[in-house]
């Protein structure tokens, strides 16, 4: 084999070893079958033609080549190339292009493309049959290929990616792409960041997109689905989908065929057609009270379910339901499908209408309607402080079969009392309805006669419930209750007393029931549950797993040692977490602030804070935490620990501190520090201030995306190495006045990389080796002097 070197006509040397050639072609002439021709540095404007051999050629030259019908390896160089095989051929060719803009047309064979960081464009005959494998660079490329099975890794840049009917395998990276599919099975990835469009066939796809603005359509096929954060719009067509999105505000509609719709947060839309569709609902990350709307319809089911606010999904034509919920009191009500739903912590109303449905209640003290076909789980708090109430309204005729005092089994009966259906239960302190049967003889009735307000003693009712029904009278006329260890209260209304008391109990899993004054409860070693009332309160957990319940009133709360809960209620509160003097021995706590502007702090533990409604104040402290402002203009501290912060609707202010922290500061006009760490910093709706602090940081001034609201991205020295993935030119603006500088010096720190903006901090007055700012999608010609603050 030989190497045949082309040079500029005034460079060959005729007497050089191995021989020189002025042009491609001139090589060609004297080149044998195996040789490869090697294109020496410089420029050529020359069209070559290779026919039915196989060759090597590679340079970097700006060339035109065209092949015929061999096997052949062509190194093109940087060169802005033009390479061709007629689109009737079928050799197999690698191909590898530089960094210029490239044309690159083959046909019906197998080939391998590289095609650099270019601006491309890659063909493949409209009748190509080859299976192909293209990798483009970092540059915007457009990319058509036939009905092969190819496999097409795009690059970042924002690219143009069209199949035939294969079945095609593509990357499409970071940048914007616009992807088009025939009717093939095929495998689709766009990339986390880009607001992509997508629109496939009838095949089976597998579709992934990140977390921007998405459009993705699928003509009909067997789907999934999986469209990121991003405010994403998905239609489908006839065929069995599965849907995924993301916390984004998304709209998704299904054609016929049976349906799973999934959503984890945001305002949603999910609209099925024909055939028996699911939608799947899991708020479980979020503590705030979801409700269902009526449902209406026959068979498929029209309404919302959600908070009202940030996170809430419309539907229209759902036939079943799977619904999982946070912390939050909540009330969930579907229709006739076979529905699931899991209510997680809080005190929750279910009832899973007329299909055989599984209810799982969790932690809190809930209400359940039971009807035939269903399978009910209560839940059990860890301190067993809980009274879940099962309702049997809609049953009819029955007996219940208790297994104990909290499990069984609810028949139906015909009018002979014959058993026509059945459900079971656990994990029930409580049964309601009209006209109660029990078939369990041991089953105990007690009346306590409160006429005479004197003090009541109950005991030795060790870890079972006792229900005082108060005969004649209303709870207000009930002297001193004296509850003793390990001992439930279930009481027939609510008290009116209005002393100032104070209840202080041993070592047992009590309850403590507060009354209209200004109560102190004072729990001690075991997991205990404090009902403050309403009145101006101050309780204490102490050690144990406690819960507690502020309702009206400025209360004052330590949950004390133990992974507890505290439920604010209305007024301005003040809850602890942890009481210790270092925070070292702190649980796992759940503080909701409630209406009213409160002060939560967490201390150590992985917490979850939830300040309610008002202008609350909120403390991470220790721990991993996660932290959500809610409604009002709240202030919120990560402090140590992998801390998750949202501000949610008002005008915020959110401090990551130490670790690796996400901030999200909703809608409003928020202000974001990361503090140390490699933090994640959406700044949501509305005009924000956002620092990322040391660490090398992610930022975004709208949700995930561009929202058209002025941003302001502030920079000092120390700041690490921090992208912004949604600058809006002549909206957002850079804060370089740490740094003391000018335009003209930030102009001289300026890269453009084509997909992004960089300027590198070290170069001003106080940067840091490894400061920079990486602006994506924006060039530097779009930075003007207006862009930055000095």
């Amino acid at each position: 084999m030989t190497i045949l070197t082309v040079m500029n006509e005034d460079e060959t040397n005729a007497s050089a070893v191995p021989l020189t050639y002025p042009t491609i072609t001139a090589a060609m002439a004297v080149a044998q079958l195996g040789d490869t021709i090697s294109l020496a540095p410089g420029s050529w404007d020359e069209a070559a033609t290779i026919i039915d051999e196989n060759f090597t050629v590679f340079g970097a030259g700006a060339d035109t080549i065209t092949i015929g019908s061999g096997n052949n390896f062509i190194d093109a160089g940087d060169g802005a190339n033009t390479i061709s095989i007629g689109p009737t051929i079928a050799s197999d060719n690698v191909i590898i292009a530089g960094d210029a803009a490239d044309t690159i047309t083959v046909g019906n064979g197998n080939n391998h493309i590289i095609a650099g960081g270019g601006a491309n464009t890659i063909r493949v005959g409209p009748a190509g049959t080859g299976d192909n494998v293209i990798i483009a660079g970092m540059a915007a490329d457009t990319i058509t290929v036939g009905n092969g099975n190819n496999r097409i890794n795009a690059g970042d840049g924002a690219n143009t990616i069209a199949t035939g009917a294969g079945n095609n395998f593509i990357i499409g990276g970071i940048g914007a792409d616009t992807i088009t599919v025939g009717n093939g099975n095929n495998y689709i990835d766009s990339g986390t960041f880009g607001a992509n469009t997508i629109t496939a066939g009838f095949g089976n796809n597998f579709i992934i997109t990140g977390n921007a603005v998405d459009t993705i359509t699928a003509m009909g096929g067997d789907n999934i689905i999986n469209a990121g954060d991003g405010v994403n719009t998905v239609t489908t067509g006839v065929g069995n989908d599965v849907i995924a999105v993301g916390v984004g505000a998304d709209t998704v509609t299904s054609g016929a065929g049976d349906d799973i719709a999934s959503v984890v947060g945001g305002a949603d839309t999910v609209t099925t057609g024909a055939g028996y569709d699911r939608l799947v609902i899991d708020y479980s990350d979020f503590s705030t009270n979801m409700v269902s709307s009526p449902v209406t319809g026959a068979v498929s089911y029209i309404g919302n379910f959600g908070d009202g606010a940030a996170n809430i999904v419309s539907f229209t034509a759902v036939e079943e339901f799977h619904i999982t919920t946070g912390g939050g009191n909540d009330t969930i009500i579907t229709g006739a499908g076979a529905d699931i739903l899991d209510s997680g912590a809080g005190s929750d109303t279910l009832d899973g209408g007329a299909g055989i449905d599984t209810i799982l209640a969790g932690f809190g003290s809930d209400l359940i309607y039971g009807r035939i076909g269903d399978s009910i789980d209560g839940g059990e708090d860890a301190d067993n402080s809980d009274v879940d109430v099962l309702n049997l309204n809609y049953i009819g005729l029955h007996e219940i079969v208790l297994d104990d005092h909290e499990n069984g089994t609810v028949y139906a009966l015909d009018a002979s009392g014959s058993r026509i259906g059945s459900f079971s239960f656990t994990n029930i302190e409580s049964i309601v309805g009209d006209n109660l049967v029990f078939a369990t003889p041991e089953v105990l009735s007690t009346e306590v006669d409160a006429i005479d307000p004197e003090p009541v003693c109950l005991d030795d009712v060790d870890s079972f419930l006792v229900a005082v029904d108060l005969v004649g009278q209303e709870w207000s006329y009930l002297g001193d209750l004296w509850v003793y260890d390990a001992t439930k209260i279930v009481q027939n209304g609510r008290e009116l007393d209005t002393n100032d008391n104070t209840i202080e109990t041993g070592s047992g899993d009590d309850v403590l029931l507060g009354s209209r004054g200004n109560d102190t409860l004072i729990a001690c070693c075991g997991d205990d549950t404090l009902n403050a009332g309403w009145g101006d309160d101050k309780a204490f957990g102490g050690d144990g797993n406690d819960v507690i319940n502020l309702e009206k009133g400025n209360d004052f709360a330590e949950a004390g040692l133990g992974d507890d809960v505290v439920n604010g209620g209305e007024g301005d509160d003040v809850i602890y977490g942890d009481t210790n003097v270092n925070n070292s021995l702190g649980g796992d706590d759940k503080l909701r602030g409630g209406a009213g502007n409160d002060e939560l702090h967490g201390n150590d533990g992985n917490d979850e804070l939830n300040g309610g409604s008002g202008d609350d104040v909120l403390f991470g402290d220790q721990g991993n935490d996660n932290i959500s402002g809610g409604e009002g203009d709240d202030w919120a501290a990560g402090g140590v620990g992998e801390d998750k912060l949202r501000g949610g609707a008002g005008n915020d202010e959110l401090h990551g501190n130490d670790g690796e922290d996400y901030l999200s500061g909703g809608s409003g006009n928020d202000t974001l520090a990361g503090g140390n760490g490699v933090d994640k910093i959406v700044g949501g709706n509305g005009s924000d201030e956002i620092e990322g602090g040391a660490g090398n940081d992610n930022l975004w001034g709208g949700d995930w995306a561009a929202d058209g609201a002025s941003d302001t991205f502030i920079f000092e020295g120390g700041t690490g190495r921090d992208y912004v993935h949604d600058f809006e030119a002549g909206l957002d603006v850079i804060d370089l006045s740490f740094f003391v500088t000018t335009f003209d010096s930030v102009k001289y720190a300026v890269t453009d990389l084509g997909w992004a903006t960089i300027i590198d901090l070290q170069h001003l007055n106080g940067g840091l080796v490894g400061d920079k700012v990486i602006i994506k999608s924006v060039s530097a010609d779009d930075l003007a002097f207006d862009s930055f603050i000095f």
